[in-house]
């Protein structure tokens, strides 16, 4: 018979509930920390921080696709937001390489994986309340109401699952409590 151990479940059920708790938190307008103070303590500088947010955003945007049929919508957003996309990718890549080494990949693949798994729970918790807020937030990034500069905010008032793994070292007044 063979034991397998409970600490990496654990952790990572540690990892979820942290997840599950930022799920609903809202950045504050600005960060605190500088760039070379993040980066001196291993922290997300702020233009790491903003591609945290828009990741997350991102992720649960694609949960919607699949849970509330808005695949168009998706397409929609990835078309219009391309650039500002591929730019938050390049600095996800560089902020887990910067901090986990060789292991950066690996990271970064479990934290988007984390996103999505809570994304997906909220979506089975209330799909009805999951979809329509997925419907708000498409029609409000429809046209011209979120540029591909104020994309990096919306992502943070929005969806706001900064859930830095493992480590956070963020700013205090970065998650301000959910509305």
């Amino acid at each position: 018979m063979t034991i397998v151990s409970r600490r990496p479940l654990l952790r990572r059920a540690g990892l979820a509930a942290v997840a599950l708790a930022a799920a609903f938190a809202v950045s504050s307008p600005t960060l605190a920390a500088s760039t070379t103070a993040a980066k001196t303590k291993g922290c997300a500088d702020t233009s790491e921080a903003a591609a945290l947010h828009v990741r997350s955003l991102q992720t649960w945007l694609v949960v919607a696709s699949l849970s509330c049929g808005t695949v168009e919508d998706y397409n929609a957003f990835v078309i219009k937001y391309r650039p500002t996309l591929q730019r938050h990718g390049d600095s996800l890549i560089r902020y887990f390489g910067r901090s986990y080494g060789k292991g950066g990949t690996d990271k970064l693949n479990r934290y988007v994986t984390l996103l999505a798994n809570e994304a997906s729970r909220l979506s089975l918790d209330d799909r009805d309340a999951f979809c329509a807020r997925a419907a708000s937030i498409y029609s409000e990034m429809r046209g011209e109401s979120v540029s591909a500069n104020q994309l990096d905010s919306y992502s943070a008032e929005k969806v706001g699952l900064l859930a830095v793994e493992p480590k956070s070292c963020m700013p205090d007044g970065l998650l301000a409590s959910a509305r």
